[in-house]
């Protein structure tokens, strides 16, 4: 289900990335931060990957780099 939102352009909310704190809650919730539950870090990447992947439309990959540097920062609090 996860991977079915982060495909679809969810917006942000007061200028929050929706994607990027939806992944956080998630990894968070699953307890994905542990050293052997990686898999959904690769189908993750898989899914921005396809979506950025051969794209010259610049709201694509600023839409990306937006959820990407939001959740960066969520992970590093």
């Amino acid at each position: 289900m996860l991977i079915k939102c982060i495909s679809q352009n969810l917006g942000f909310n007061n200028g929050v990335s929706i994607v990027a704190c939806l992944i956080f809650k998630c990894l968070q919730h699953w307890r994905s931060f542990e050293v052997e539950k990686t898999s959904i870090f690769d189908r993750i990447i898989q899914t921005i990957n396809s979506d950025i992947e051969g794209q010259e439309n610049n709201n694509v990959l600023s839409y990306w780099l937006q959820n990407l540097s939001t959740l960066l920062f969520l992970l590093q609090r």
